[in-house]
């Protein structure tokens, strides 16, 4: 590692500063992201509108994802803390406007908007903090701020069903301006302004994706991590309405079914986090596709009884979520000079992914069951595994640190 890219890593008292920024923005934008999801019906009913509407809604939110890679660049060319407290801004005045709008078309804006909010943060703060963490500590540290997801559904959407039973159906977009409003304060505390000056890149547009276009391994990582949340959305899409037609689980069953998948996204981040450095970025992520591939095909075998089929549904949301966490930690260093903007590819990779996984996963659903969504995800993730394992090298991450004093002395002279 370079002299200089070792001066840009922070203490742990730094660190931890700024895992207790991205936690407290995470748990509020990602509250805001899983309650459109848990709570389609109190949203459709309030709006006045039918159960497709709010659903098309939703897929519009999560469209959002497309525009990652216009918002990575401005991370790499203008500091991770500006763009940070930018999107958590856009948070909360779009929180308001959902909150306080008296139309279909008011509410939209700002229901979108939180989805936009989330696609310009989260990349931003990956890439702080693969600026600031070691790559022999930050399978660790990405793993613990990946705990801001599994938040939103263990802690903010309980808070959010209480809060409507409460006060309505808008009531908890006032939540979330409120959280989104100390969550930015808290960021301007804590983020020092200095620190966004040491370590902005001046990277424009096309210097950032040529940079990535020049790394097979980048450009193979964002292909794997496509196929992989492809297949993941064909069983996301299909399990409980398999569930249901099985089982007859009802609708309290099912949301309890449910809430202990967000469980098993805890367990399978502190797997990350434990494993990750310890054993290897690549061969942690390589494990973890192995055993998903496994759970996928097992699929089909699920139909003895309801423990069985969850009992085996929850350990595979565990390797799943384990595999997902532990692709950033590789993914953040095989580019260095466009951390923010590869990272944004990624997000834009799964937004793309899942689309198109409900998408093929309802219709396989509907053509042959649920066992063919498991064969079909399955057969998609051993190929994944196959072009991780041959095409993407880690070596590539260690070749990039070195060779990062070279490209800043390049883009200084220019």
């Amino acid at each position: 590692m370079t002299s200089s890219s070792a001066s840009l890593h922070a203490t742990n008292k730094e660190i931890t500063r700024l895992l207790s920024v991205i936690l407290a923005s995470r748990l509020v934008i990602n509250t805001a992201f899983r309650m459109g999801y848990a709570f389609v019906p109190p949203l459709s009913r309030g709006l006045g509108v039918d159960l497709q509407t709010m659903s098309g809604l939703i897929s519009v939110r999560s469209s959002m994802g497309l525009l990652a890679p216009v918002f990575g660049p401005l991370s790499d060319r203008f500091g991770r803390r500006v763009v940070m407290l930018g999107a958590m801004s856009l948070l909360v005045v779009c929180a308001l406007a959902a909150y306080l709008s008296t139309s279909l078309i008011s509410f939209a804006l700002g229901f979108v908007g939180l989805g936009l909010a989330k696609i310009i943060f989260e990349p931003s703060a990956a890439a702080y903090l693969g600026d600031r963490v070691p790559y022999e500590r930050r399978g660790l540290v990405m793993g613990i701020s990946e705990l801001g997801w599994a938040s939103g559904g263990l802690i903010g959407v309980p808070l959010v069903s209480v809060v409507i039973a409460a006060w309505g159906w808008q009531s908890p977009f006032a939540l979330i301006a409120l959280g989104g409003l100390l969550a930015l304060g808290w960021a301007r505390l804590a983020l020092p302004r200095a620190e966004t000056a040491h370590l902005r890149m001046r990277v424009n547009f096309r210097v950032a994706f040529a940079s990535i276009a020049r790394h097979p391994s980048a450009l193979l990582m964002l292909l794997v991590t496509f196929i992989f949340l492809v297949a993941s959305d064909m069983i996301a899409i299909s399990y409980a309405v398999w569930l249901e037609q099985m089982f007859s689980v009802g609708v309290i069953a099912l949301g309890t079914i449910t809430a202990t998948f967000a469980v098993a996204d805890v367990c399978g981040e502190v797997l990350s986090m434990w494993a990750v450095d310890r054993f290897g970025k690549k061969r942690a992520l390589l494990t973890g596709f192995a055993l998903t591939t496994l759970f996928y095909f097992t699929l089909p075998l699920l139909g003895a009884s309801l423990a069985v089929a969850v009992s085996a549904l929850f350990l595979y949301y565990v390797c799943f979520e384990f595999s997902i966490v532990s692709v950033f930690p590789l993914m953040s260093e095989l580019v260095p000079e466009a951390r923010a903007t590869i990272l944004s590819l990624a997000m834009l990779a799964e937004s793309v992914g899942r689309t198109l996984g409900a998408l093929l996963g309802a219709w396989l659903f509907a053509l042959a069951g649920f066992g063919a969504n498991g064969i079909a995800a399955g057969a998609m993730v051993g190929a994944a595994t196959v072009v991780l394992g041959w095409g993407v090298s880690e070596l590539h991450a260690a070749k990039a640190r070195e060779s990062r004093g070279v490209f800043e002395e390049t883009r200084n002279a220019e």
